[in-house]
């Protein structure tokens, strides 16, 4: 199991936040809002902590598919207002960590093993 270092405000380090701890170095200003990236890797921690790794690019497909498919909805709606933004927003996050995790449980891995073969 992962060890993930988390900070005061709740969200995982940065490897460049935790060079600077290890360093004695000040960490970075936390931004006033929440980057997309730091939103993703919420996102992919929470992901991983309630759901077993994905087995396959095929299994990988249907679970990003179901993430586009309420993004469409969305979109269909032509919901802008500030709900339908933040909702979006929601949708947008879940894609990015979903394809994230395929990218790591599934290619990645699928590498790493592929590269021990002569």
């Amino acid at each position: 199991m992962k060890t993930i270092t988390v900070l005061r405000d709740g969200r995982p380090a940065t490897p460049e936040e935790l060079l600077a701890a290890v360093e004695g170095r000040p960490l970075p200003p936390v931004p006033s809002k929440p980057l997309f990236c730091t939103d993703v890797a919420n996102e992919l921690y929470r992901a991983r902590e309630k759901h077993e790794p994905i087995n396959s690019l095929h299994e990988g497909y249907a679970v990003l598919l179901e993430e586009l498919d309420e993004l469409w909805e969305h979109v269909r709606r032509k919901n802008t207002d500030h709900a339908g933004n933040r909702d979006a927003y929601r949708e947008l996050v879940q894609i990015a960590a979903m394809a994230q995790r395929v990218a790591e449980d599934v290619v990645q891995n699928d590498l790493s093993e592929g590269s021990n073969e002569g």
